[in-house]
């Protein structure tokens, strides 16, 4: 009955909010999720904004720190 409410499994990157964002992190969060698409968000990035629900946009500071997830 309707569109799953986390499409994108950004849920799952709860577990890496305060984590750097390297190479090994990133592959995790690949995994973890299954997202087909993921883009990896900056505070400088130009962000399209096309609406994708089963694109995860993962935030990250200026540190490269995830700071949330999000579908879209």
């Amino acid at each position: 009955a309707g569109a799953p409410a986390d499409p994108c499994g950004a849920a799952k990157v709860r577990a890496h909010v305060g984590h750097p964002a390297d190479a090994a992190m990133r592959a995790a969060v690949a995994r973890e999720t299954g997202a087909k698409a993921i883009r990896w968000l900056t505070p400088d990035s130009a962000v399209t904004m096309d609406y994708r629900p089963d694109r995860l946009n993962v935030v990250l500071d200026k540190a490269n720190v995830v700071r949330s997830a999000r579908c879209g």
